[in-house]
């Protein structure tokens, strides 16, 4: 049993997201979600950025594109 990260970096929170880092700054100025020091790191709480993806808008199936699907032009 390994130990649970308890900070993502912004490193780590761009790969996860494929995001920006201007994206993640922005998230930041808006107080969606802050960060920490941590020693001289600069890190987000788990908890709190995976509360901020879980509150994110569900899109419902239909309102999807298909994938590979090209809209017809009549």
């Amino acid at each position: 049993m390994g130990l649970e990260k308890k900070f993502y970096t912004v490193d780590e929170i761009i790969s996860l997201t494929g995001s920006s880092r201007a994206t993640i700054y922005r998230l930041r100025g808006r107080g969606v979600i802050q960060f920490r020091k941590f020693g001289g790191r600069t890190v987000i709480p788990r908890l709190e950025f995976d509360q901020y993806m879980d509150d994110l808008p569900i899109i419902p199936a239909e309102a999807q594109p298909h994938p590979g699907r090209v809209k017809s032009r009549a």
